[in-house]
């Protein structure tokens, strides 16, 4: 993806800016995902911005968690017990470690997250499969996230029907 192919996307930098920040992170061999949100004020904004904002849950060897670690926190996401604090903080390891178990863990938590984690677990299965993707093809990768409060029409209805939008509240439109 190319800074021009986001057309008014109504960021902070420039097109060019940002073709200035993917250069300069490739040029350092650095995996970036960079995260777009079309309404921060939004429930998922909000919570993609906390996302952004919970970084420094990282470990500095956060890429070398052996896989008995991966495993742990991947029942700490399934885990009914588990805070919400620590399934965040269990997303945000995952996410980055960029491990194939630690992407079959997100791939599956992904589809049964609860409301609350829905952004969390979309932004890191992302960024799990761009560092996934770096260490399989030796390139570094950017990867992007585009977060949205529009609903899709295939998405269960917000209104808590269990039918999906297109077929409950979104008939018609």
């Amino acid at each position: 993806m190319e800074p021009n192919d986001i057309s008014d996307w109504g960021g902070d930098l420039s097109a060019r800016e940002l073709a200035e920040v993917m250069a300069a992170a490739k040029a350092a061999g650095m995996v970036t995902q960079m995260t777009f949100v079309d309404d921060p004020a939004s429930p998922e904004g909000e919570q993609a911005i906390e996302y952004v904002n919970s970084h420094h849950w990282l470990p500095p060897d956060y890429r070398r968690l052996p896989k008995n670690e991966v495993e742990a926190l991947g029942h700490t996401l399934f885990d009914a017990e588990a805070t919400l604090v620590n399934k965040k903080k269990a997303l945000m390891l995952l996410g980055h470690r960029g491990s194939i178990e630690a992407y079959r863990i997100l791939k599956r938590f992904a589809k049964q997250s609860p409301a609350e984690l829905k952004v969390w677990s979309k932004i890191a299965f992302d960024e799990c499969k761009t560092f996934l993707a770096t260490d399989l093809s030796e390139e570094t990768q950017l990867g992007f996230n585009f977060i949205s409060q529009k609903i899709g029409r295939n998405e269960p209805c917000p209104c808590g029907s269990g039918k999906k939008y297109k077929r409950c509240c979104g008939e018609g439109g």
